[in-house]
């Protein structure tokens, strides 16, 4: 019986009306507030602004349709789609914790891969000499090459 009723509490809990522009200024003000630097708040009002101008009505109506169809509408890179993705994510996480939507919609929401997904440089005179494909240690180009032919 006590299951019964959390599932019903968590299924028919209140929420408060609250248009997704201004959802997205509550954030964006929390974020700033909490010191996250200036180029991240540039990325979140970026792809928020353009959430809130293609969604002027509640956060707690928009639909994981809604979402999956804007993002595909999009016609975005594998890593913009991911980018757009998570950032929808924190919208309605935060929306949920306040009150102004039921469930996040972003885990119910498909991801995008990309199958020819290949690795590529952006200077690939840095790499110069260097069997490591770029990433995380390509700062460092030749040092990989040193300590692998050390250890032949």
């Amino acid at each position: 019986m006590a299951a019964a009723a959390r599932f019903y509490k968590t299924k028919h809990k209140s929420v408060t009306p609250k248009r997704v522009a201004d959802v997205v200024a509550e954030l964006l003000a929390l974020k700033k507030s909490r010191g996250a630097s200036l180029r991240y708040l540039q990325d979140l009002r970026l792809r928020l602004d353009k959430f809130a101008e293609k969604f002027p009505c509640n956060i707690g109506s928009v639909t994981t349709p809604d979402v999956q169809t804007w993002l595909d509408g999009l016609k975005l890179s594998s890593q913009s789609y991911a980018n757009n993705r998570r950032v929808a994510h924190l919208l309605f996480e935060f929306a949920v914790a306040r009150g102004y939507a039921m469930d996040n919609q972003r885990p119910k929401l498909n991801g995008q891969k990309s199958a020819t997904a290949k690795w590529k440089s952006s200077r690939p005179e840095k790499r110069a000499g260097c069997s490591l494909p770029p990433g995380r240690f390509s700062a460092v180009p030749c040092a990989w090459n040193v300590r692998r032919t050390a250890l032949r």
